[in-house]
Parts: C-alpha cells; sequence; structure tokens
C-alpha cells in the first residue's frame, strides 16, 4: 500500500481505503504516513474497531474518519453480538465519539445495500448511540454534508 500511495500522491490522488479492525486501520495509516503528499485527504472507511493508539493519528495525517451508522448493527444494544470474538473491545465499536474528541476529521456515510440508504437516518443514530455518539446534530449533520463535500 506504502507503493502505491507514493507512486500516486504526486499525482494528487486521494485514497478511499476500507479498513475494519486494529490491523486494517493501523497498515493504511502507516502507508499514507510513510507516503502522502501535504494537502491530500485520505479517507478511511467503515472503522468498526480501531486501536485507541491511532485516534490521534488521523488528525496528524489529515485522514478522514468516514463512518456508517445506520445500520442495526452498529447501535450498541447490538454490540454484545461481538463479545465472543472480540471481548470487552466489543463496547467501542465504531468510535465515533473517540475519533471527534480526539479531532479527527470525520464524514458519515452510507454502507448501501448493508443498511439504509437515508440520511436522516444516520444522522439520527450518530447522535443518539451512546455513549459512541456525537455531541450534537449540527455536528451530525456537518459529518454528512459539508465535511464529506
Amino acid at each position: 500500500m506504502t507503493h502505491y500511495i507514493r507512486e500516486l500522491a504526486p499525482l494528487e490522488f486521494d485514497f478511499h481505503i476500507h479498513a475494519i479492525g486494529d490491523r486494517g486501520v493501523r497498515e493504511p495509516l502507516n502507508a499514507i504516513q510513510a507516503g502522502q503528499m501535504p494537502g491530500q485527504r485520505h479517507r478511511l472507511t467503515h472503522l468498526e474497531q480501531v486501536d485507541p493508539a491511532d485516534y490521534d493519528r488521523f488528525k496528524a495525517l489529515n485522514v478522514i474518519a468516514d463512518m456508517q451508522v445506520a445500520g442495526e448493527f452498529t447501535q450498541p444494544e447490538n454490540w454484545s453480538e461481538n463479545e465472543f470474538f472480540i471481548g470487552d473491545r466489543a463496547e467501542n465499536f465504531i468510535p465515533l465519539r473517540d475519533l471527534f474528541e480526539a479531532n479527527a476529521p470525520i464524514t458519515l456515510s452510507s454502507d448501501w445495500d448493508v443498511s439504509s440508504l437515508n440520511p436522516f437516518v444516520e444522522m439520527q443514530n450518530a447522535v443518539t448511540r451512546s455513549p459512541q455518539n456525537l455531541p450534537s446534530l449540527a455536528e451530525a449533520m456537518k459529518a454528512y454534508t459539508i465535511h464529506a463535500a
């Protein structure tokens, strides 16, 4: 991945990388750190599990944290379904609030057809999925509109 970023960064190519799991997030962050050019806006999407040690790297590298929270499986009442696989870390599924508090550039998007295409469902969930919620509807609207533009 580092090779591709180094080759395409000078051509002003911004990457949109699907990333799930600690290593699935860390490896693209490492590649971006090694090869990006100033002013680029790379994006990691999904972020269903992120090592807290990497939260600050999103801001430092200007990498957009793009998350989808419209699906029922992303809601806190369903997180326990993952405990069998990842233990207590299931309680921090899609760390929207943590990344927001780390000043990561945040966007929200649809994961159609895995979840609803309706942006209002996504924005509602983004502010109600405590403890990993955005602090306000205004922040959710910005994440779904102007921040993604």
